[in-house]
């Protein structure tokens, strides 16, 4: 049995040697073994499946978030070690365990004021990325103790072995922002680089999947008839697929220039918010439920206000919140010129997924079991009205 079980861990090995990963259309595999060497990632094998062994040892923390399952995966798919700290129960990120093999996913316990919990979690780790964020004041965490506070408390740590760093912020962000989401991530960034200059921003425009706070937002407003979540219709948005995201991150490790850099980190087509409402409303079929409904941005401000002085902080219990209506005020969430960007990393429009492709999958879920049985005739999104009303703009 013994002898067997070496056969087969030998060819397991030999399997994995003779693949590899492609990020961009550019290959990773044992030609990389001194570039990581000097990157400080230990002795690298063989970058190849899941299976195989890359040297790289990530902490990920806010892995039980939207993002952690993507990153988490992104990592693990050619063979990283991945630590994904947690504050609560540990089934929290336990559905993370698939995303490597047997014994890479490691969950660890940790506080995020408890410096001495951040140091177990990444001991033995050549890579910290830090997911943790939020745009609501919760009654454990306000914005400025998630946004700034917690991300203190890690790069202190992490200043005292140098390790590589890779913060999630926001497009948009700066600390003189009108917008206190914004402000407090654009603080988040001055903090970190002055703990570690070396680290890697990355800001995200906002993100979609199968699993966001975004769309899925949205369409239950929608499929409830209140029409309450409107932000600034005329406000750009660049919005980019959770997985396209995952990937960049994983890119920025495995590129040197991008050590001390901001990346803004968008989709291929630029929206205005009246676009993403109406492809929402035609996809769930309530059109009319919720077509005339306009509120003005002080309306908006009013019911938000209720829902936080009534129900107290949660995405599960607040639709609409202060601080997301500052946000989509404070600026237009596209790119911006002023730093690096996909191209930089060297993905190209066709690479990257569009809202529009994958929206239909979204929101069909949403539709009410009375209007299942109404006709729909698909229509490509790009062709139908309202986005002839005002075309969208590919980014190439």
């Amino acid at each position: 049995m013994r002898a067997a079980r070496r056969v087969l861990v030998k060819q397991r090995r030999a399997a994995s040697s003779r693949h590899s990963v492609s990020f961009n259309n550019s290959c990773y595999s044992v030609n990389e073994v001194n570039k990581n060497q000097k990157r400080g990632y230990g002795s690298m094998e063989v970058i190849g499946g899941r299976s195989s062994q890359s040297g790289i040892v990530a902490t990920v923390f806010g892995a039980s978030g939207v993002m952690g399952r993507y990153v988490v995966s992104a990592l693990g798919r050619f063979g990283s070690n991945v630590v994904v700290p947690f504050r609560g129960e540990p089934t929290a990120v336990h559905h993370l365990k698939t995303a490597g093999d047997l014994g890479q996913v490691v969950p660890v316990w940790w506080n995020p004021y408890h410096k001495e919990s951040i140091r177990r979690a990444v001991q033995h780790s050549s890579l910290v990325i830090n997911l943790v964020g939020s745009i609501l004041d919760t009654k454990n965490f306000s914005l400025e103790d998630a946004n700034i506070e917690v991300t203190r408390n890690i790069a202190e740590v992490c200043a005292e072995k140098d390790i590589r760093f890779i913060q999630l912020s926001a497009i948009g962000a700066d600390p003189n922002s009108a917008s206190r989401f914004a402000r407090t991530k654009g603080e988040a960034e001055l903090v970190l680089r002055s703990y570690l200059p070396k680290s890697t921003i990355v800001r995200p425009s906002p993100i979609f999947c199968m699993q966001d706070r975004w769309l899925n937002k949205i369409a239950d407003d929608s499929v409830k008839g209140k029409g309450i979540i409107a932000y600034n219709r005329d406000t750009k948005v660049q919005p980019i697929y959770a997985g396209d995201l995952s990937n960049m991150i994983v890119s920025c490790i495995l590129e040197d220039k991008t050590q001390g850099q901001t990346i803004e980190a968008c989709g291929p087509t630029i929206y205005t918010m009246e676009q993403i409402y109406a492809m929402i409303q035609y996809m769930t079929l309530t059109e009319d439920k919720v077509r005339n409904y306009r509120p003005s941005v002080d309306t908006q401000r009013i019911f938000a206000t209720i829902y936080e002085n009534t129900f107290g902080g949660g995405y599960k219990s607040i639709p609409i919140s202060t601080n997301e209506i500052d946000w989509y005020q404070a600026s237009d969430l596209v790119e911006t010129g002023k730093h690096l960007t996909r191209r930089d990393l060297g993905y190209t429009t066709d690479q990257l997924s569009d809202v529009e492709e994958v929206i239909i999958d979204y929101m069909r879920g949403w539709r009410e079991t009375e209007r299942a049985p109404l006709e729909l005739k698909f229509i490509e999104p790009r062709e139908a009205l309202f986005l002839k009303t005002v075309p969208a703009v590919r980014d190439e």
